[in-house]
């Protein structure tokens, strides 16, 4: 991890930035690939020129277990934060906090490296000669810190602000403290465009420096420690610069949204594309919009209608009398289809459409709206196994593109992403990463088929609506391929027909229809043996590319009320709990128990994850879904990894801890014997106290399981315990799981 720093060119807003003989501005930013680095945004940050000289005097200042740090972005509530925190930390010691200054208790971190040569000291000394523990105040934002602050890891309190109220307190700040001439018009064009000192506040807080500089207040009844009131800004902001505002802070959430998105991915459209491009992305989003997205052949006429009617309280009538297409248009239709078919203007149709609007697209996150992102209408997306959806995208192709490729030659393209709106996998995987956004449902092809009342009832819950079990199952009849597929508003027979007339071409296949099978697994019906094994390559690799495959099953693994699970953190006692923990559930039977493995009666759900490739090993979610109740299942997988539904399901849960020392000397051999770790065992120390060890942090792990000790479905047990008095323990356990044992039992 290295700062770095380029030169920011001069322009009319550059000029606007200069403040207190301050001319020179560099931007400041990171070249990192750590953990913690992939969690921050990727920007340079803008300070002084000068701060370059004390760059890696801050980057390697030596950080303290016990410092504790208050970091803000300026104007935040900083220097009320730092009393706080103080007095806290000191047992509410308000006499020495009257007698001495707060920069004296709580000294600026970065203040020497950020101001003029005349009125320079070293505040990096200051800190660094501070007894512990010590309290340290800073405005850099993250990539700047100290490098050791993520591994030593202090305590640090951040505090955010109204970004309206910051600038209008920012501004104030700026011409009272630093010279700053430019009206609140100028300060605000300047904070939008990210040329504003991102860290300077406090700068002239130490009165003889002020003086030294010649300095004085432009507003006689300013005061460092302002008003400190929320929703001030409209003292000072006119409507039209908060709206401005608003739209500056918009942006900058899409922003950030989009830095979940694939990287370097470009994606396969028609060349007219670029006719319709800008009216896409700035087409005005409504918050009673609702969208249907997907990749193409995944579902999206099956889920628009099923959608349409649950917002319509089901309405059987009307769907008679206008086409789903009418209903539910088709955004960028006007794209995708050669230039002899006429199109109607679907982005003008759906402006002058009144409310609430259903959508259809099948266009990739990063290409959809903008206001998509910052209005958050309901959107609903549907994946599909990638083999079916080639299969039926080909015959869509052939019969609807007329496209004349073999079978052969359309799933090649297909994997290489170079067929519309592909490539495949980033278009899901985007939509994956937001799943959990509170505006959008992530349904799949295959649960629908498998269950569609649960997918009906899933999605009326998400729109708001309820429907009794009659009227979902009386949708649900309503919906299945072989009704849907003859109804005449939803199969598109008339525009295939059409296009039969225009290209004066009949489709290949006579029995071809726009709604087709909707089967589950049907590519086994057309895919070669080693085409299904390319699929199956590829699909692996992108999977394990995006780290979803086997954290994807779990975290969606469906949860039942009868479950026990053993969860520990490594070489904590698991194996003898499970055994323990079936032999209560199955009253005592020894007999089973020599006979069958404890890894066939007690599944280890994440264990295809954590032992080499090379290695073949049985798919344990697989084996746990298919098990029958009451299931047992062992995990090592910290609390926030664990299964959704473990939480709102609640079956019993027992977890186990154990003596860190104890642990740490029992997973080293494990890790030589089974893991082949070749290191010395200093080498297993240094990386299990760094977290660097399969399943770590120990400590956090543990502590979030004591923290839920007192949850009804949850036994929190020792090693110690287990040691010092089975028997007890036993019995607890019994007791936990509605078990009755006689003395001889536990013994």
């Amino acid at each position: 991890m290295s700062t770095f720093s380029e030169a920011v060119p001069w322009d009319e807003i550059y000029e606007k930035a200069k403040y207190m003989g301050l001319e020179d501005f560099n931007r400041f930013g990171i070249t990192a690939d750590t953990a913690i680095a992939k969690k921050w945004t990727k920007r340079t940050y803008f300070l002084p020129a000068l701060y370059e000289r004390f760059r890696e005097e801050v980057e390697n200042f030596e950080v303290r277990p016990d410092d504790v740090w208050v970091v803000t972005f300026p104007k935040c509530g900083t220097t009320w934060t730092q009393e706080m925190v103080w007095q806290i930390c000191n047992d509410l010691d308000y006499a020495k906090g009257r007698s001495t200054y707060l920069n004296a208790r709580f000294p600026f971190f970065e203040l020497g490296c950020l101001v003029p040569d005349k009125a320079s000291f070293d505040s990096l000394k200051i800190v660094s000669d501070m007894p512990s523990p010590r309290f340290i105040k800073s405005h850099l934002p993250a990539p700047l810190l100290p490098k050791q602050i993520w591994t030593v890891k202090p305590k640090i309190i951040y505090v955010a602000r109204n970004a309206k109220d910051v600038l209008v307190s920012f501004h104030h700040h700026y011409r009272n403290l630093q010279d700053y001439h430019r009206n609140i018009n100028d300060f605000a064009e300047i904070f939008m465009k990210d040329l504003e000192d991102e860290s300077v506040d406090l700068l002239l807080e130490i009165k003889d420096m002020r003086e030294s500089m010649n300095i004085r207040k432009l507003d006689e009844d300013f005061a460092f420690v302002r008003k400190g009131k929320v929703g001030s800004f409209r003292d000072d902001m006119t409507p039209e610069m908060i709206q401005q505002f608003n739209e500056w802070l918009q942006k900058r959430l899409t922003d950030l949204k989009a830095a979940n998105w694939s990287k370097d991915v470009s994606y396969f459209l028609p060349i007219f594309y670029r006719d319709i491009a800008e009216r896409i992305l700035n087409f005005e989003v409504r918050p009673d919009d609702v969208w249907v997205i997907t990749f193409p052949k995944c579902g999206t006429t099956w889920a628009q209608e099923m959608v349409w009617q649950i917002c319509n309280n089901i309405d059987f009538e009307k769907p008679k009398e206008e086409s789903l297409y009418i209903r539910f248009p088709y955004l960028e239709v006007g794209c995708i289809m050669s230039r002899k078919v006429p199109m109607p203007d679907v982005i003008s149709i759906l402006n002058e459409k009144g409310s609430p609007r259903f959508i259809k697209s099948h266009l990739p996150a990063p290409l959809l709206p903008k206001q998509l992102w910052t209005v958050r209408p309901k959107i609903i997306y549907v994946s599909r196994n990638p083999k079916d959806a080639a299969i039926s995208f080909y015959h869509h192709y052939r019969n609807i593109q007329h496209s004349r490729v073999s079978l052969q030659d359309f799933l090649e393209l297909y994997i290489s992403g170079h067929i519309i709106y592909g490539p495949y996998h980033d278009h899901v995987f985007d939509f994956w990463r937001m799943r959990h956004e509170k505006n959008i449902l992530f349904l799949t092809f295959e649960d629908m088929k498998k269950d569609n009342p649960s997918v009906i009832e899933k999605t009326a819950r998400f729109f708001g609506k309820s429907f009794n079990r009659d009227q979902i199952l009386e949708l649900a009849d309503y919906l299945p391929f072989s009704k849907f597929s003859q109804n005449r508003s939803i199969n598109r027979e008339d525009t295939i027909n059409k296009l039969q007339n225009i290209f004066q071409r009949k489709k290949p296949d006579d029995d071809f229809r726009f709604i087709r099978k909707g089967e589950v697994g049907s590519y086994k019906k057309e895919m070669s043996k080693d085409m299904i094994e390319a699929f199956d390559k590829w699909s692996y690799n992108e999977v394990e590319k995006a780290h979803l495959k086997i954290a994807q099953r779990i975290e969606n693994f469906e949860v039942r009320p009868d479950d026990v699970w053993v969860v520990t953190y490594a070489k904590c006692g698991t194996t003898w709990t499970q055994e323990m923990v079936w032999q209560i559930c199955n009253d005592l039977d020894y007999e089973t128990a020599k006979n069958v493995a404890l890894i066939e009666r007690f599944p280890f759900i994440e264990f295809g994850s954590i032992l080499a490739r090379d290695l073949e090993l049985t798919d344990e979610v697989s084996r746990a879904e298919k098990m029958p109740s009451p299931r047992m299942i062992k995990t090592h997988l910290p609390a926030h990894l664990l299964p959704r539904q473990i939480w709102t399901v609640r079956p019993k849960i027992i977890y186990v801890a154990r003596n860190t020392k104890d642990t740490a000397i029992s997973f080293y051999h494990h890790y030589r014997n089974i893991h082949r770790f070749v290191g010395t065992f200093d080498d297993f120390m240094e990386a299990f106290l760094q977290d660097k060890i399969i399943f770590s942090p120990f400590h956090t792990h543990i502590i979030d399981f004591w923290r839920m000790r007192h949850e009804e479905n949850i036994l929190f047990l020792t090693y110690e315990d287990m040691k010092r008095d089975h028997p007890s323990v036993i019995e607890k356990t019994a007791k936990f799981l509605g078990k009755s044992l006689n003395e001889d039992s536990n013994s």
